[in-house]
């Protein structure tokens, strides 16, 4: 038998059931916690079975999605989320983890490893899970010194098959923010490797820039990060790669923060960025000075129409982290601004929440979606 159980209701729905054996310590309390499930720990605690040591929760969830979770042991039910984080545990009757190494070169301490479930409808992921060997493009890891910024930063420089290390002049560019997880956690050479083999798209350098510990103060509405985006990488890396490129051929990206100052970055640049790409984007960002909700979203609206196509994504399930108005809520919103002023834009739902389940397969969607080979 396989835990947790699920149990078809109907053609969309489940009910999934989380089971927990108690041992020989005493547990007080059980609270799950996870991207499917929620984060309010009071409704999140599971009910023990009288006159036995069995404790259960149970949810009625879309039969499509999948999801990473955690158990909290004898919980101090309190806000203290940092408490609970470092409290989780495995559900140790699943045997389905979800696993990311810890970055051997910026380590936080401990790799990210947690339970999963995917649900009987999830589709298949098309481009992540390839295991067929195809022609592998160059990745070249540099240091990079930023004036603007004061501070050092790994790069990570991708070069399609058969294309020079220095001086290869294909003409698409990508830039995407906190590029050490997408190297190391979401499978993105893997997916432009099959992606350019198949000819699904262009060939295209693509720019991984890592993240740094002020990711937070870089990521939500930084200029002087743009001025390091404008006047110092493009310029290196139009020096390593020299061609005659158009904002068209300048994509920027990210994820979560990662999107969020992609978006803002074109909004400042439409003359240098041309193509955005969203994922997650954390558009229900403050800015610091009017503490304004969504604050970049009401910029495009009272901005007139620049020359910059979209790509944005989010989860279904990404209502979940605390944050009001949600991710989901934000990045509807946004889509809906652009699309009233006319801007070109791709978007997708996927099946998961804000956990790195499904950021790779909708990278390759996004560079589907703006450098098709049939473009």
């Amino acid at each position: 038998m396989e835990y947790p159980l699920i149990e078809a209701i109907d053609d969309q729905y489940c009910t999934v059931t989380f089971l927990y054996h108690e041992g020989q310590s005493p547990v007080e309390n059980i609270v799950l916690h996870g991207t499917g499930i929620g984060f309010e720990y009071m409704k999140n605690r599971m009910e023990k079975i009288a006159d036995t040591n069995i404790w259960y929760k149970t949810y009625r969830l879309p039969n499509d999605i999948e999801f990473i979770y955690w158990m909290s042991i004898s919980d101090r039910l309190d806000d203290d989320s940092v408490y609970r984080h470092n409290n989780f545990t495995l559900d140790t009757l699943n045997p389905k983890t979800f696993f990311m190494k810890d970055d051997p070169e910026k380590p936080v301490g401990k790799d990210f490893v947690s339970s999963y479930v995917r649900m009987p409808k999830n589709p298949n992921k098309e481009w992540t899970q390839k295991n067929h060997k195809v022609p592998e493009g160059d990745l070249e890891k540099v240091l990079f010194k930023s004036e603007r910024l004061n501070n050092e930063r790994r790069l990570w420089i991708y070069t399609p098959i058969g294309m020079k290390r220095d001086n290869c002049q294909v003409k698409k560019l990508l830039i995407l923010n906190d590029g050490n997880t997408y190297v190391n956690w979401l499978s993105a050479t893997k997916v432009l490797d099959h992606l350019i083999h198949a000819k699904k798209i262009e060939p295209v350098i693509v720019v991984f820039v890592s993240s740094t510990a002020t990711r937070v103060d870089e990521l939500t509405f930084n200029d002087e990060y743009n001025a390091f985006l404008t006047t110092e990488l493009l310029p290196y890396i139009q020096t390593r790669h020299p061609a005659d490129r158009t904002k068209n051929d300048t994509l920027l990206g990210g994820f979560s923060l990662g999107g969020l100052a992609s978006a803002y970055a074109c909004l400042k640049h439409p003359d240098v960025f041309g193509k955005c790409i969203s994922q997650s984007g954390s558009f229900f960002w403050k800015d610091s000075t009017y503490k304004q909700d969504e604050w970049l979203l009401d910029q495009y609206e009272k901005h007139p129409p620049l020359a910059v196509e979209f790509y944005i994504t989010y989860g279904i399930l990404e209502n979940t982290p605390i944050a009001k108005p949600t991710l989901i809520e934000s990045n509807e919103r946004m889509i809906s601004i652009l699309k009233a002023k006319n801007y070109k834009v791709t978007s997708e739902v996927f099946r998961s929440g804000h956990d790195y389940l499904n950021w790779g397969e909708t990278f390759a969607s996004a560079m589907i979606a703006l450098i098709a080979s049939d473009r």
